[in-house]
């Protein structure tokens, strides 16, 4: 066969298939047209969830010619908006950001009403994945990992949490796991502005946060990051000098394993499978069951406006990361995130039960 004739041929299937996507997905905006639209964000004002869901309002409601409301739904570290948005009407007219890691990690340590955002949503695209942090004050007299190994000897390490629904409580129960830290928790706090302000006040001694939001306080010498819980460092910036890394060979997994006789392979494969279960990351859904035809219009039109200038200039701005994934990539990307996550549920089902006492 001519090989211009066969590419011909291949360009107009394309070109047929794309067009027909389009009218499908067009068809399904329809109900959307001239619509208001909640859009839930599970945290207080200020936070990367927030920041995002507001950039994000002006292009999507272009793309789809509807109104977005958003509503700020704090509570239970998350619990209560990402409980709303599972449990609304699927019309397409619910939408929101969750926090992913920290909704699996909940639901696989055996909180039967936390959301499962592997099962329990209709994906429809990821904004951002997460790269965490364990930080203190600027004043704190722990100033390296060293000192938290030091003090942690002589009395336990208070660490500030949000709820059962939140990254950091996994976060924290996995990184003193394979540190061997005595530590305990002080719950309650809405969202990683009141974490951020616990710390800083002195009420506990340390949080652990996404990086981008303790970013603005690291550089300007208010926070110290102690431990990034990545295998390799978030930021070149000065203020990470004195800051460890969990992951890696040489990071602190690996280096305190030797020193409490764990197996190194094990804490080394256990930090990045942490690091890689945190980056899960912010993702926008919808409630399940949504229609084929709204999925697949939300998720076109998510893809539109996450390209619109004004958005990327914006998170820009924000100084916030980008790590744009589409809506079925995303769903099926949870699907094998849920295996990585039950190797952490024994320890967040015993840091709930330690929360409950």
């Amino acid at each position: 066969m001519n090989p211009q004739s066969t590419r011909r041929n291949l360009l107009s299937s394309v070109a047929l298939l794309s067009a027909c996507t389009r009218r499908f997905a067009a068809t399904g905006c329809e109900a959307l047209k001239n619509q208001k639209i909640r859009w839930l964000v599970p945290y207080p004002p200020g936070g990367s969830y927030d920041v995002f869901s507001r950039l994000l309002e002006l292009p999507l409601e272009k793309a789809l010619g509807a109104e977005i409301l958003i509503a700020n739904e704090a509570g239970g570290g998350g619990l209560i908006g990402a409980s709303k948005l599972r449990d609304a009407v699927p019309d397409g007219r619910t939408l929101g950001v969750v926090n992913a890691p920290g909704l699996m990690s909940g639901s696989l340590a055996g909180e039967a009403a936390t959301p499962n955002p592997a099962r329990d949503f209709t994906v429809i695209g990821r904004l951002s994945r997460v790269r965490s942090a364990i930080v203190t004050s600027a004043s704190s007299p722990l100033k390296t990992v060293d000192d938290l190994i030091l003090r942690q000897s002589t009395k336990p390490l208070l660490f500030g949490v949000t709820g059962a629904s939140s990254n950091n409580l996994l976060c924290i129960a996995a990184t003193t796991s394979l540190l061997g830290l005595n530590m305990e928790y002080v719950a309650g706090y809405a969202g990683s502005r009141e974490e951020l302000l616990a710390v800083m006040r002195g009420e506990v001694d340390l949080i652990s946060a996404n990086y981008e939001t303790l970013q603005d306080g690291v550089e300007s010498g208010e926070l110290r990051v102690l431990l990034q819980l990545t295998d390799t460092p978030v930021s070149s910036h000065p203020a990470l000098a004195t800051s460890g890394v969990l992951g890696g060979s040489e990071g602190w997994a690996a280096r305190r394993s030797q020193q409490t006789g764990r197996s190194v392979a094990q804490a080394v494969d256990e930090a990045h499978a942490l690091a890689e279960a945190i980056g899960a990351g912010i993702i926008v859904v919808a409630p399940k069951q949504l229609s084929t035809e709204l999925t697949s219009c939300l998720r076109s039109n998510f893809d539109i406006a996450v390209k619109d200038q004004r958005f990327l200039d914006g998170v820009r701005a924000a100084r916030r990361s980008l790590d744009l994934t589409n809506g079925a990539t995303t769903q099926a990307e949870l699907k094998v995130a849920e295996t990585q996550f039950s190797r952490f549920a024994p320890l967040v089902r015993a840091a709930i039960a330690r929360i409950r006492k």
